[in-house]
């Protein structure tokens, strides 16, 4: 039996969501979507940008009724946080936030969507799905540390240099959930 599934634009998204809150400016995508894995499993990973207080509340509600799949992060200046779970991050400014989460602008609120963002505009979502919502690691990120400790680091050494030899394997014989599971096991 075919497991019934849902497409989704994410310029109607964009477009929905910015007609129920004037403060939102910009909109960009980030995670496994970003990459176009095509993973109906995979939730979809969305900055929020915006310019004033925006109650979690009622983006969250927006997430019920249009796509549950949907995880949506609100930035303030340098910090993203999700509605959904309340899990962070946080980067020295807001640029270097965009790059550590390698992030695409796909939506403003002067020019519309960004047409030349090189993303998947449509996706598909299981309806059987209960999706589980990103959770970043609560860290703050300076521009002179590390991610990881070095101890830390220096004692699962081995481990992650092989987590990332399947990881790199799984990429170059195009299998992208599994490389986006093993990204997980981190």
């Amino acid at each position: 039996m075919a497991k019934k599934k849902i497409e989704y634009d994410l310029a109607d998204i964009a477009s929905d969501l910015a007609g129920i809150n004037q403060d939102i400016e910009e909109l960009y995508l980030f995670g496994s979507r970003r990459f176009n894995t095509t993973s109906e499993r995979s939730d979809v990973d969305i900055l929020v940008k915006h310019k004033n207080y925006i109650r979690p509340g009622k983006i969250r509600a927006f997430v019920q009724e249009h796509c549950q799949a949907l995880d949506l992060f609100l930035v303030e200046t340098n910090r993203a946080v999700s509605v959904v779970n309340e899990s962070f991050i946080e980067a020295p400014d807001f640029t270097n936030l965009i790059q550590t989460l390698n992030a695409t602008l796909f939506w403003q609120r002067e020019n519309g969507v960004n047409s030349e963002a090189d993303i998947p505009w449509k996706f598909w979502v299981r309806k059987d799905i209960n999706y589980k919502m990103t959770a970043l690691p609560n860290i703050i990120i300076d521009e002179n540390s590390a991610l990881i400790p070095p101890n830390l680091f220096e004692d699962t050494r081995q481990y992650i240099e092989k987590v990332v030899s399947q990881i790199n394997k799984s990429h170059e014989e195009g299998l992208f959930d599994c490389c986006a599971v093993m990204c997980r096991r981190f």
